[in-house]
């Protein structure tokens, strides 16, 4: 068994779950704007990443909405692709 080997082992045991708050986010996206978004978890922030200016701005727009359904204490950043 050489090393590929090993590492397809133990990545194919493991399963990726991706944590609740990026799909809370990508999940109101598109619910809102029926758009897909980015979304990157960092120390302090969740930056989400959008393809326009508008997607930006309707988002900002509704940011209390989707801070009261995400619940975290990191701040959310929207950022232009």
């Amino acid at each position: 068994m050489d090393m590929a080997d090993d590492l397809k082992d133990l990545l194919g045991k493991s399963k990726y779950m991706e944590p609740s708050e990026i799909a809370q986010i990508k999940k109101f996206a598109w619910d809102e704007f029926e758009e897909k978004v980015g979304v990157d978890i960092g120390k302090n922030s969740i930056i989400i990443t959008v393809d326009s200016s508008g997607q930006a701005t309707a988002l900002r727009y509704k940011i209390t909405k989707l801070e009261s359904i995400v619940k975290t204490d990191k701040k959310l950043v929207i950022r232009l692709k």
